[in-house]
């Protein structure tokens, strides 16, 4: 699995341009918009091996973790609720906006849809022909599981979380994640490596 380099962009840097940051934003623009920028706030937090961009307002904390998985782009994201309102939370609205080296919309792949790589047993359980090697214990956990995230209302004080795919652009060198949740809308700009 390949990780795309986290790195703060301010202002996306000078190789973008600021119109092309603005129609991408004004595609979902229809309240409030914070992006993840070092000026707004935004700060990094490593959650089970991930990097997440966390940008914090009164109303909710949103977490955003970017990696690419066989032929998509993977969003990991975590909402809370601070408010004292539902929260509305539909990851069809969610999107990645290429922005360099030519601008584009990578949509939201349903989770029936995709096609994932299987994964392989691990070398023990290789060696073994599949099973438990006599006179050894295993002793590590299943890996936790990762739900996808489904569409759904966040109660105050409550929090949701899972993994989003997107279609994938193998050009791409600068992304930038919308999240439209509940009126406001989140950006979170990504450089690939």
């Amino acid at each position: 699995m390949h990780r795309l380099r986290l790195t703060t962009l301010m202002l996306l840097s000078a190789s973008v341009p600021t119109a092309v940051f603005g129609a991408a934003l004004s595609k979902a623009a229809q309240g409030t918009i914070h992006t993840c920028q070092g000026w707004s706030g935004c700060t990094n937090e490593t959650i089970d091996g991930r990097v997440y961009k966390v940008l914090r307002t009164a109303e909710m904390v949103v977490k955003v973790s970017m990696s690419t998985e066989g032929e998509y782009t993977r969003a990991d994201v975590s909402i809370t609720n601070n408010s004292s309102a539902q929260l509305e939370v539909s990851p069809a609205e969610f999107r990645v906006d290429v922005l360099t080296p030519r601008p584009r919309t990578l949509e939201y792949v349903e989770p029936a849809s995709l096609r994932l790589p299987v994964v392989a047993a691990s070398d023990e359980m290789k060696r073994g022909g599949g099973r438990r090697p006599a006179g050894r214990v295993m002793r590590s956990l299943p890996p936790k599981p990762e739900p996808d995230l489904a569409a759904s209302g966040v109660r105050p004080d409550g929090a949701v979380e899972g993994k989003v795919f997107f279609e994938r652009d193998r050009r791409a060198k600068t992304l930038n994640v919308v999240l439209p949740i509940s009126g406001a809308v989140f950006a979170f700009p990504y450089q690939v490596q």
